[in-house]
């Protein structure tokens, strides 16, 4: 199978969930493997948001610190091949195809059922066990304690950030997410904090003093060292701060921590893009915590236009009604996946007597041309969207 292929045969089970959000099959197809997860050292990352730029940072420090890195995200940006990384890279098309028929052949021989994300996890540890990683940096995909990346035993434990997201999965309140999170936290396995509300981090300090956890709470470690960031995202001090304990616990210096955040570039994180006497500004921002921080970081421009594009699942009123409160005009579009909002009812959500001009595309295409008009173009709400932009500039990762 080419990679488009092997991606549409995963994206037939995309919405599959294990029965009883049980690990049994995906256990079986692990053992079958002689258990990868068991064969390398690697650092958990559960939060709503930030997981991805803290795994770019780490990723970063413990390369120049002459570790061979994996790293195991999502979701990808331009191809799934993105989400398994070694020291930096994605792997090639063909290592994708090989290790998708090694665990499909696997599922097939012991009559298993695996949802399409347990099958990429099951790639990624069994990628890693073959490279003889140093070290791998394992996000979450929804949550933390129900999520199929709980199967390991980190050396660390790192919780970015608690925000109202997945609701129908983890919860409605900002306690029951917390809970949820706090799941990835092992019996005496340290864990590190972000910068998290009271009520949140009370709970998932109560779930790391139970099980004995060492916790390394948010400080601004980095304030004192003039640190420039290489982005106009705010929030990645809070996430370089969180990296700079994690770093340190593995007993890497100064000089490779700050050079290492400086250079770490993360697609589609705030990402600016300059072309054709334009400024894109791309962020796959989705919820409403991420969509606050996207407005507030946003410079303040003349001739700007926020380019929206939400999945039905979120929020949107609530979302939308905060983009309205930014002064730029705001094109409405879609995308295509089964999950997209149509553009027409995301603009029913901004008040008829709002003097923004307010435009719905049913195609991103159409929503580009709509926006150049403007010198400065801000695509947000979706890492689909993110996608199909970065890939209509010939943007590569």
């Amino acid at each position: 199978m080419s990679v488009n292929e092997s991606w549409n045969f995963l994206l037939k089970r995309a919405y599959e969930v294990s029965k009883k959000n049980s690990f049994v099959d995906f256990k079986t197809c692990l053992k079958n493997l002689d258990n990868p997860q068991k064969k390398f050292k690697s650092i958990h990352i559960a939060g709503t948001n930030g997981k991805g730029s803290c795994g770019a940072i780490l990723s970063e420090i413990f390369m120049a610190s002459g570790y061979k890195v994996g790293v195991y995200s999502s979701p990808h940006i331009l191809c799934p091949t993105e989400r398994i990384r070694i020291n930096g890279k994605a792997i090639s098309k063909q290592k994708f195809e090989k290790y998708l028929g090694l665990i499909s052949a696997t599922e097939k021989r012991n009559n298993n059922s695996l949802s399409y994300f347990e099958i990429l996890t099951a790639m990624a540890f069994q990628i890693f066990a073959d490279e003889q990683v140093d070290i791998a940096i394992i996000e979450t995909g929804i949550g933390g304690k129900k999520d199929i990346t709980n199967i390991i035993k980190p050396a660390f434990c790192l919780i970015t950030s608690i925000g109202l997201d997945h609701n129908k999965t983890l919860g409605n309140t900002i306690e029951k997410v917390a809970m949820q999170k706090a799941g990835i936290i092992k019996k005496g396995v340290p864990v590190a904090f972000g910068k998290i509300e009271s009520k949140p981090l009370k709970i998932i300090k109560k779930v790391a003093v139970d099980k004995g956890a060492k916790i390394f709470s948010y400080e601004n470690i980095l304030a004192s060292k003039n640190l420039k960031l290489n982005t106009i995202n705010p929030a990645q001090k809070i996430n370089a701060n969180i990296c700079y304990k994690v770093a340190k616990f593995f007993d890497i210096g100064d000089k490779i921590i700050l050079s290492s955040i400086k250079k770490t570039k993360i697609p589609a994180r705030m990402q600016v893009v300059k072309q054709d006497n334009a400024t894109f500004i791309i962020d796959g921002a989705h919820n409403i915590e991420a969509i606050k921080n996207c407005l507030t970081s946003l410079p303040k421009k003349e001739n700007m236009v926020l380019v929206v594009s939400l999945m039905a699942d979120k929020n949107c009123q609530k979302i939308v009604q905060q983009i309205s409160k930014h002064g730029g005009d705001i094109i409405f579009t879609e995308v295509k996946n089964s999950r997209t909002e149509t553009a027409k009812n995301l603009a029913k959500f901004i008040d008829i007597k709002s003097p923004k001009k307010i435009i719905a595309c049913k195609n991103v295409a159409t929503a580009m041309a709509c926006a150049e008009p403007y010198k400065y173009r801000v695509f947000l709400g979706s890492f689909y969207l993110a996608s199909k932009v970065l890939d209509e500039l010939k943007y590569k990762i």
